[in-house]
């Protein structure tokens, strides 16, 4: 999603404060109007310099609860007012950020969620994904998150899209990328791209028509780190691993497809599967491969309340 749908969304966001609560307000008191639609404007606008994208999230919020808290003024017909309008503005910002808050403490506070599947084998395979790292978070947040993993002594490590984002600075890239590196694993640590760290350029330096992608391979793979592009590899003598490039490439290849072009397809190794999207999984269930697991991240575990509960 690039900075110009994220504009797009904060102006239809202003156009429907507008109609749910400017048009009342003006045939109220024009002056009062126009005053309260540009500090909100204004608003909007030093949020979209900080980061456009909390800015359209902002906006979406808030207009969600402005319409929600409106819905019931209505219902319960209390007389539209200039201060009626306002307070319930006010409490629809109030609400957006204090959800913005818990969103912050959820993605500060990490946890370890673990899960049990019969893959036939003792196999312990720990999973990060979609850091955004450059963007979001610290050196010393990433390198909590490789010793919270380091200390589940796992057998594989997968980090499965958008651990880096196209906002990402080259800088920043080479130091999460000497941070991941000490992550350690039996088998190694594979690295597949998601639909941000591998995708088109926006303000950032990566590009997958560009030698900057490249460069980012190279630091992942000088730090220990291989990155699957639609490429399988051999776990021992009972594992294959099977790294997807994101949907997003038009180049993708299907599982077959890969398993054929590595030589190791074998009916009897189980093969696990790590591709950024949860979002194909026909490919699994059409495969001649004997799949035991496909591992996934893209979307933030639902993250937040209501998504959570859609997800």
């Amino acid at each position: 999603m690039g900075a110009f749908l994220y504009i797009l969304i904060i102006l239809l966001d202003l156009l429907a404060l507008v109609v749910i609560l400017g048009f009342p307000m003006f045939r109220k008191n024009r002056k009062q109007a126009v005053v309260f639609f540009s500090v909100i404007a204004a608003v909007f606008l030093v949020l979209a310099v900080f980061d456009i994208f909390i800015a359209a999230a902002f906006s979406a919020l808030v207009v969600g609860f402005t319409f929600v808290f409106e819905v019931i003024r209505r219902g319960f017909k209390i007389k539209s007012k200039v201060y009626t309008d306002i307070l319930s503005f006010g409490l629809a910002v109030a609400l957006s950020v204090s959800y913005f808050a818990y969103s912050v403490y959820v993605a500060s506070n990490l946890e370890v969620t673990k899960y049990d599947f019969d893959v036939g084998s003792e196999l312990k395979i720990v999973q990060i994904s979609d850091i955004h790292y450059g963007k979001y978070g610290t050196e010393a947040k990433l390198k909590e998150i490789v010793d919270m993993a380091n200390a589940q002594n796992p057998d594989l490590v997968v980090l499965t899209g958008d651990i880096f984002d196209e906002y990402t600075e080259y800088g920043k890239m080479v130091q999460g990328c000497k941070v991941l590196g000490e992550l350690s694993a039996k088998y190694g640590v594979f690295y597949v791209f998601g639909n941000h760290d591998g995708t088109i350029k926006m303000l950032g330096d990566y590009t997958r028509n560009s030698d900057k992608m490249e460069e980012m391979v190279t630091a992942l793979n000088n730090n220990n780190i291989t990155v699957l592009r639609d490429q399988a590899m051999l776990l021992g003598n009972d594992f294959v691993i099977v790294g997807r490039l994101d949907r997003s490439f038009a180049s993708r290849k299907t599982i077959d497809e890969i398993l054929s072009d590595s030589n190791i397809f074998n009916v009897n190794r189980k093969v696990i599967v790590i591709d950024h999207q949860p979002s194909d999984y026909d490919s699994v269930v059409e495969s001649d491969a004997n799949i035991c697991l496909n591992i996934s991240g893209h979307t933030h575990g639902g993250q937040m309340f209501p998504i959570n509960v859609l997800y």
